[in-house]
């Protein structure tokens, strides 16, 4: 009987070692850096959710004046991932991105009549969790 449980234990613990090996943690930061805030008004990004292909973020901008400003969002390596005009007063846009070997991400909001911008930086890193537990059961 003590050789049936400690089988099947062994395969419990190495099934389990292996769902932890792919189930990856995804960590997902934005950090806001504005160069003048009175311009457009506020921007916001935020994280919504990841998958295994793709990245979505919500984009909030408070542009009581309706003037034109554009979203820009690159890669590390400064490629342009999307590039949109908008002149909406309470813009809400969810921004489904592909995910690529890049592990960041960095949104611009810039007004196009005056010289002012914000710029979102967004890391993204997975961690892979291995956890092995031998528990005494007899």
């Amino acid at each position: 009987m003590r050789v049936i449980n400690a089988n099947m234990f062994s395969k419990f613990i190495k099934t389990a070692v292996v769902v932890l090996m792919l189930t990856g943690a995804v960590g997902v930061q934005a950090a806001s850096v504005s160069n003048d805030k009175d311009g457009i008004g506020k921007a916001v990004v935020t994280y919504v959710s990841a998958d295994a292909e793709t990245l979505s973020f919500d984009v909030r901008v408070d542009n009581a004046s309706g003037e034109k400003f554009t979203i820009i969002v690159k890669d590390d390596k400064g490629i342009t991932l999307y590039r949109g005009a908008f002149t909406d007063k309470d813009f809400k846009k969810r921004f489904v991105l592909p995910k690529t070997d890049s592990n960041k991400l960095t949104f611009l909001v810039k007004s196009d009549s005056e010289n002012k911008a914000e710029s979102f930086e967004i890391n993204n890193s997975t961690r892979v969790i291995e956890e092995v537990v031998v528990k005494r059961i007899g």
